[in-house]
C-alpha cells in the first residue's frame, strides 16, 4: 500500500520527511509541478511519499 502524506499541515509534512513548507508544496499542485508525487482524494492533497523518493533521488543526482 501507498504511503500517503497530507499536505493539510506544516506537522504533517515534517512527520512525513518533507522539507518544504506546506504553501509551496500547494503552489506546485496548482501550477502542475512535479504532478507525478500528488493524489487527490475527496478534495484533499496528499504526497505520495514513494514518488517523492524517487524524484528527490533523482534530483539529487542519486539515481541508482
Amino acid at each position: 500500500m501507498k504511503e500517503l502524506i497530507s499536505v493539510s499541515s506544516q506537522e504533517e509534512l515534517e512527520r512525513g520527511g518533507i522539507p518544504f513548507k506546506r504553501y509551496t508544496i500547494l503552489r506546485w499542485h496548482s501550477t502542475g509541478k512535479y504532478p507525478e508525487i500528488f493524489a487527490k482524494i475527496g478534495g484533499k492533497v496528499f504526497i505520495n511519499k514513494e514518488a517523492w523518493t524517487k524524484l528527490v533521488t533523482g534530483l539529487t543526482g542519486n539515481a541508482k
